[in-house]
């Protein structure tokens, strides 16, 4: 069996398209106020986006990509550039971590990050 360059291109465009929808679901579930916020097409720009940045970054797994997501939509759709978080950059520019364990670090790390933030309470300086 031979494929073309044309069928492939084809798998490859309905397997994007079937990603987006689950993502799309996935975040209005989740993020049903920002999503709501952003409308539809600007939810779906932001899908885009995660995965130029993420294809960037090596990731190329579904999972991978959502945990992303999870952290545009929870910190921001600039987090992985926000100065308030030093932490992302730090994570994703360490060339010592690989693939999906960039996203198992970089949630971790989040994660301390922001239980220390809420330790300190409101009113209290960063």
């Amino acid at each position: 069996m031979i494929i073309r360059k044309e069928q492939m291109a084809a798998f490859e465009g309905e397997a994007r398209r079937g990603f987006e929808e689950r993502m799309l679901a996935h975040l209005q579930k989740y993020f049903p106020e920002r999503c709501s916020e952003m409308g539809e097409d600007g939810v779906r720009g932001s899908i885009r986006e995660a995965i130029q940045r993420t294809g960037k970054l090596g990731l190329v797994l579904e999972y991978d990509i959502e945990r992303y997501l999870n952290h545009m939509f929870a910190l921001g759709l600039d987090f992985d550039t926000n100065p308030a978080y030093p932490w992302v950059k730090e994570v994703l520019s360490d060339p010592e971590i690989h693939s999906s364990a960039l996203m198992d670090v970089l949630s971790d790390r989040t994660k301390e990050e922001l239980e220390k933030l809420e330790r300190r309470g409101p009113g209290v300086p960063k």
